[in-house]
């Protein structure tokens, strides 16, 4: 289906360019472009027909999938015992199930739906009593894996159903102890605990043990054999090196001060929010 619906055929052509040929997806996104589309539910017909798909033989014990027999009481599938007439499924009929929900099964009748019928049969797992709460496909498997480690043989439905049955008691319970049979995943090996540090000795112990302190041992730390303005090369003389601090000061502009008496001269313009 995937290769049919990318691969382009020569029934489909593009109106604008007829040379070309298109695929279904090529095409459909074209139109999709050009005339928008309308989202439609889809019917419990078409939703049956996405689930995956099996082909098998109906006998009188019904049918099986996944080491699973299917069968309708009372001979309810007699109807489909005998081959069906579609060659390109080789007398086989058409199956559906859902992996969330394998309980049931759907076969589909081609020639009920050619006669306007409900073409869909529900068929049951016979031994669906065993179990008390929903199952799905992987924890069947898990169930198939459980009996044969306990060297059960796979055709034995009664004994692997019974398997799921406990595996759904003990996801009931919650964690306990491992039972024969059940592996549960290893666990990481623990990492060795680092080493604990060293307890620090209080400062009356570290001093406890050294000999009484001589004054007239200890001596001063040597001064500088040079200046200090001789520790950094400068290229060049500082600016006002040899300026004193008075000097600098007095360099300094004079701010009057309200109180002295100093007021600026008349000829300087008043401030910008005082003008007139």
């Amino acid at each position: 289906m995937l290769h049919w619906q990318q691969m382009p055929h020569g029934g489909l052509r593009s109106p604008f360019h007829p040379g070309v040929k298109v695929s279904p997806n090529a095409m459909y996104a074209a139109l999709v472009g050009m005339r928008g589309y309308r989202r439609i539910s889809l019917t419990e017909s078409q939703t049956r027909k996405l689930l995956p798909a099996w082909y098998v033989r109906v006998t009188r014990k019904g049918f099986q999938l996944n080491n699973r027999t299917y069968n309708l009481e009372r001979g309810g599938l007699d109807a489909f015992r005998g081959p069906s007439d579609l060659a390109w499924l080789k007398g086989r009929w058409e199956v559906h199930c859902s992996p969330n929900n394998p309980e049931f099964a759907w076969l589909f009748d081609h020639q009920a739906e050619a006669r306007g019928e409900d073409p869909w049969v529900e068929v049951p797992f016979i031994h669906r009593r065993l179990l008390l709460d929903r199952w799905t496909e992987e924890a069947w498997e898990e169930a198939v894996r459980i009996h044969q480690a306990r060297g059960g043989s796979i055709r034995d439905e009664v004994a692997i159903t019974r398997v799921l049955a406990e595996l759904q008691r003990t996801m009931a319970a919650g964690p306990q102890e491992p039972q024969p049979g059940l592996t549960t995943p290893a666990a990481a090996p623990a990492r060795p605990a680092p080493p604990r540090p060293r307890a620090l000795a209080s400062s009356v112990e570290a001093t406890a043990e050294l000999p009484p302190l001589d004054i007239e041992s200890v001596r001063p730390f040597r001064s500088l054999d040079r200046p200090a303005r001789d520790l950094f090369d400068t290229p060049e003389p500082v600016r006002g090196g040899a300026q004193s601090l008075e000097d600098f000061l007095a360099s300094l502009p004079q701010t009057p001060h309200p109180d002295s008496g100093t007021l600026p001269p008349d000829d300087l313009p008043p401030p910008p929010g005082e003008r007139s």
